[in-house]
This record gives C-alpha cells, sequence and structure tokens, in this order.
C-alpha cells in the first residue's frame, strides 16, 4: 500500500511531492486520515431553494410578466423524468444511458416571451420553477445528492456536472428532455429509443390549443 501526501483545492487532490493531480479509480476504496475538523458534514456548493406557495407564485408572474401572459402547465407535486446520455465514458462507468426523476417543489408555468404575441406554442417557455432530483430510474447510478434547483434547466445541467463532469454538456431544450412520469413506467435500452412519451412540449402544444379555443 503507498501512501500519498495531498491537498485539495478547487475539487482535486495534488501530490504534494510532485504537485499533480491524484486521480481516483471509480469503485475503489481509500483509506484517508486527516486532522480534525479537514472535512464538512454539507457541501456549501449546492444551491438552497424555497419554492413558492400557488399564490406567491402567480403574484410573482403577473407582476413579472403582466395578467394573461402565463398560464398553468404543471402542478406542484408533479414528477417528471429526463434523460441523460454521455459522449464520454470512463472507467467503471455503469453506462451511456441514464434516467432521472425529479419532483415539482411549485407550480410550474408557460410565460409569454416579451415581444411574442402568442399565436405560437414557440412563443412560450417555462417559468423558473423550484425543483429537485429524487432518484435514478435508468442506470444504476447510486443517488449522492438529491440536487435542489431553481428550474429544470438548472436541474438538468447540474446533474450533469455532479454526476458527470467533463463528460458531456450541460445545455439542453428542456421541452424535448423532460416527460411525464407515472408508477407504471419501467425502463430498458429499447425504451429510451423511443419516442412515444409524453413531453413538455408537447404539453406546451396542448394547452396553446386550449389558449386559441
Amino acid at each position: 500500500m503507498k501512501k500519498y501526501n495531498v491537498v485539495y483545492i478547487h475539487g482535486q487532490f495534488v501530490d504534494t511531492e510532485t504537485k499533480k493531480r491524484l486521480i481516483p479509480k471509480q469503485g475503489h476504496e481509500y483509506e484517508i486520515c486527516a486532522s480534525e475538523g479537514s472535512f464538512r458534514d454539507y457541501d456549501p456548493r449546492l444551491l438552497s431553494v424555497t419554492p413558492l406557495s400557488s399564490q406567491e407564485k402567480e403574484e410573482k408572474l403577473k407582476g413579472d410578466y403582466g395578467a394573461g401572459n402565463y398560464k398553468l402547465l404543471l402542478k406542484k407535486g408533479q414528477r417528471l423524468f429526463y434523460r441523460i446520455s454521455n459522449t464520454k465514458i470512463i472507467e467503471s462507468d455503469p453506462g451511456r444511458q441514464f434516467v432521472f426523476l425529479c419532483t415539482l417543489l411549485e407550480d410550474l408555468f408557460l410565460v409569454l416571451s416579451k415581444s411574442k404575441k402568442g399565436d405560437d406554442p414557440s412563443h412560450w417557455h417555462l417559468s423558473e420553477c423550484a425543483c429537485k432530483l429524487t432518484d435514478c430510474l435508468y442506470g444504476d447510478l447510486m443517488i449522492l445528492e438529491h440536487l435542489p434547483a431553481p428550474s429544470l434547466n438548472k436541474l438538468y445541467s447540474d446533474t450533469v456536472n455532479f454526476y458527470f463532469p467533463l463528460q458531456r454538456s450541460g445545455s439542453t431544450n428542456v421541452f424535448e428532455t423532460f416527460y411525464l412520469y407515472s408508477d407504471s413506467m419501467y425502463f430498458d435500452s429499447k425504451d429510451l429509443k423511443k419516442n412515444n412519451f409524453e413531453s413538455l412540449a408537447s404539453l406546451r402544444i396542448q394547452l396553446h390549443k386550449e389558449m386559441k379555443v
């Protein structure tokens, strides 16, 4: 067994003699000795979100966008799943495809983009919405943190940055990435290639049709 003297800098273990990074291998066990107080019992980098009540959310949207320029899409408590495909696989990765589950902590609205008339579904974008990662449904990945986020976009990018750093881009089109979830769903590799799930894009189209009736 080899002993290393290291310092922890910007999320990396650096050998104090060679000044080079020590890169741990996934799944390997390590014995770590450190002085008292060297570890935190919380991660200060994780976001803290304070969900708004339905009334508070509507009042905020009315002030930000004006009456009639926002429409309820999904209610608090709705669960959505989203898929992440890794473009770069590293040693001991459980796979390339992953499906994550999240829960809305407040109501999710469509809001009318500024300078748009609203006569096309693309004129409506998602409001911010407090949410959190709750589970990994496919991919055999251990959830170490139930990441909270102020929006679905932020949740997706934080999931990538936390669980798959430098392995893929954290940007996405949330309308084409997040889907309604139900307990009856079961995922396998064939399901991930199908497009028969109800996406936020399809919900936006449905709601837009109802607006025009």
